[in-house]
């Protein structure tokens, strides 16, 4: 059966493109979300129409009292939307919307999972496939801490949890930027290389087709060589996000749901994994 054209914006409302980070969970973006919701809604674009109208028929046959109070009334009318919307529904649409984003990592998560352990360690690079076990259940812990000290159906809880599944992805994209360094020299062999470097270097010829030799043979063990220091960053950054989600599921496990400041630390720790997802920017 075709969807409602209602159905279909209502759709359009929820819908997260590009795949979402952890800004998306700030209470600003979710404010801002809320007002394109309410301003995009059909209610909101139909509600004008009677003020349109009022005002034009005002224009054509004079500002009469008549067509004042047509006015005014239509006005009422047409903020009728932001007021039932944007207010009186803003907490369904919140909720809703931090879920959809949820949805959305949580599948962007299992397509960039699909194969990654294998890749890793069919290129030599076991430490990342115990990364991605290990980042797994790391988050995991956190996530069941949360359940626990928060209700599931708070916004403040979606909040943190969406910023957690963030970090957690971005540990799967840096184990994704090394599988996709390690392919890019998969087939630059160094032993080949060295060798070859040895026998010229030996040779005692100086001629230009040598030197243009070495330097493109050498060329390319400088480019395997930052290659391989790029994945030992793409590691220690991993390693860096893991210990922030081990304290931060420390800080939740002491968290007192019933203090302030108790709040402001859960805050403060949430923030400090959304630097990480930052950071991580700069090595995938």
């Amino acid at each position: 059966m075709p969807k409602s054209k209602r159905s279909e914006g209502k759709s359009k409302d929820l819908a997260i493109s590009p795949p979402p980070t952890y800004s998306d969970f700030s209470p600003v973006a979710i404010k801002q979300a809320l007002r394109r919701h309410t301003t995009k809604h059909w209610i909101t674009r139909y509600s004008a129409v009677p003020l349109g109208l009022s005002v034009l028929g005002g224009a054509l046959f004079g500002f009469t009292e008549a067509a004042f109070l047509a006015i005014v009334g239509s006005f009422g009318f047409a903020c009728f939307p932001w007021i039932y919307l944007y207010y009186l529904r803003a907490g369904s649409f919140e909720h809703k919307y931090v879920e959809r984003l949820q949805k959305a990592i949580q599948e962007q998560t299992e397509i960039k999972r699909e194969c990654l352990k294998q890749d890793l360690m069919d290129l030599g690079c076991p430490e990342g496939a115990q990364q991605l076990d290990k980042i797994q259940a790391k988050f995991d812990s956190l996530d069941g801490l949360l359940v626990d000290k928060l209700n599931p159906n708070e916004l403040t809880f979606k909040r943190y949890r969406g910023i957690a599944l963030e970090v957690f992805l971005s540990g799967i994209d840096n184990l994704s930027a090394i599988v996709s360094a390690l392919k890019s020299i998969r087939e630059i062999d160094e032993d080949y290389i060295n060798d070859h470097l040895r026998q010229l270097r030996s040779s005692g010829k100086e001629d230009q087709e040598t030197k243009e030799q070495i330097k493109a043979l050498e060329t390319r063990l400088d480019m395997r060589q930052k290659q391989l220091d790029k994945v030992k960053k793409l590691l220690l950054e991993n390693e860096r996000a893991m210990t922030q989600l081990d304290e931060t599921t420390v800080a939740i496990a002491d968290m007192d749901t019933g203090q302030d400041e108790a709040e402001v630390d859960m805050e403060n720790s949430m923030l400090d994994l959304a630097e990480i997802t930052e950071r991580a920017k700069h090595f995938s």
